[in-house]
């Protein structure tokens, strides 16, 4: 039920998008209001839609998503609180400028709230991963050099984290140093060479190997 959930935004999102954006206006309009359902499969189902949406059209002209969806991060059920963090990186994708500083801040913020900032973090690797499918596909899709450095900054103060909020860490630079190798791997030695730094090490580690499996 949850896979056939998916495929059903998937398919939504490719429908509606290239339909113009009186469409897609009045389509999430549709599923902010069943994102009030008492139903949660409905819950879940409209965010799906909302990530799979923004991912492919910007809603910054749609105000009401963003906090909608922030929200739902707060839910009492698990498949909805993963949901909503596959949402929020799915809008971010639509308009980075916009929607990228937020999210950062959003998971610096939640710092010391580590089940709140595993779900922002995993929003974000959902970003790293949509933009490595365009940049695969675009070589002008991607991340400015400056956005790079932004997450870079953030990823690097995430590291001391849980350990739950490590793995996606890694998980997020390993995706980001096929992207921007000479940035990432950068950093990656610096981290590396303080030995102290244990828990920066352990975030570290798993990013060159997920290199060099895609390198060979």
């Amino acid at each position: 039920a949850r896979q056939g959930q998916h495929s059903v935004a998937q398919c939504c999102a490719v429908l509606v998008v290239p339909a113009g954006q009186a469409q897609v206006d009045a389509t999430v309009k549709q599923l902010l209001q069943m994102l009030k359902s008492a139903d949660q499969a409905s819950q879940r189902l409209a965010l799906l839609c909302l990530g799979e949406i923004g991912r492919r059209t910007d809603l910054s002209s749609a105000p009401s998503v963003e906090p909608a969806v922030n929200s739902s991060l707060n839910s009492d059920n698990e498949d909805i609180r993963a949901a909503a963090s596959l949402a929020l990186g799915g809008v971010a994708c639509g308009n980075l400028a916009r929607f990228l500083p937020a999210l950062l801040r959003s998971i610096e913020g939640a710092g010391g709230q580590s089940k709140q900032q595993y779900l922002l973090l995993q929003a974000l690797n959902e970003v790293v991963a949509t933009v490595g499918a365009r940049k695969a596909a675009d070589t002008r899709a991607g991340f400015t050099d400056a956005q790079v450095q932004q997450v870079l900054d953030l990823l690097v103060s995430c590291s001391r984290a849980e350990e739950e909020c490590r793995n996606v860490v890694a998980e997020c630079l390993g995706r980001l140093a096929l992207l921007h190798p000479a940035e990432v791997l950068a950093r990656l030695r610096t981290g590396a060479a303080v030995e102290a730094n244990n828990l920066l090490r352990c975030a570290f580690t798993p990013a060159p190997a997920a290199c060099s499996a895609c390198y060979g």
